[in-house]
Formats: structure tokens, C-alpha cells, sequence
């Protein structure tokens, strides 16, 4: 019963951090503390699922930060072969070293 208890307090403490502990002892002893346990789950629920939301998209915006500058690496090659070739067009040949 006392490990009910402490789960039960631990529960409402993480769903109401700044609760009374004359508050605590209501939560436990009322009847309907079953329900108020399952809103607690509930929003703990919802908070970890935002969490998970959070993470995919911090990953996601990652991935697409890495695609672009990518991509400016390229527009650079693109633009510095293209100099090359616009300053060694009137050669007959050209050396690459």
C-alpha cells in the first residue's frame, strides 16, 4: 500500500509540482484520484509525444540545413568552373591540375 501511495504522490507531484502536501493527501484518499491518475497519464502522454515531435523535426531541420549548404557548394563549383572555363575559352586546350 505505501509503494501505491508513493507512486500515487510521486504521480500528482509530476502532474502539480507546486502541490500541498495537504493536497497530496486529498488526491490519494478521494475517489476520483483513479480519474485525475488518468488525466495525469494523459497529459504526460501528450508531453512526451511533443517531445518525440520535437526531436523528428530538430532531425528534419538538420537534414534540410546539411541539403543546403550542399547545395551552395555546388552553386560555388558550378560558378567557379564556369570562370575557368570562361578565362581559358580561348585556349585550344585545357590543363586541369
Amino acid at each position: 500500500m505505501k509503494r501505491i501511495k508513493d507512486c500515487m504522490t510521486k504521480q500528482y507531484k509530476t502532474w502539480n509540482p507546486k502541490a500541498t502536501q495537504q493536497e497530496i493527501d486529498y488526491y490519494i484518499s478521494n475517489s476520483d484520484s483513479q480519474l485525475i491518475s488518468l488525466l495525469a497519464l494523459l497529459k504526460m502522454n501528450e508531453i512526451k509525444g511533443a517531445k518525440q515531435v520535437l526531436a523528428e523535426l530538430q532531425k528534419r531541420n538538420e537534414y534540410i540545413k546539411n541539403i543546403e549548404y550542399t547545395v551552395a557548394e555546388l552553386a560555388a563549383l558550378s560558378r567557379d568552373f564556369h570562370e575557368f572555363h570562361e578565362q581559358n575559352v580561348g585556349n585550344d586546350y585545357c590543363v586541369l591540375s
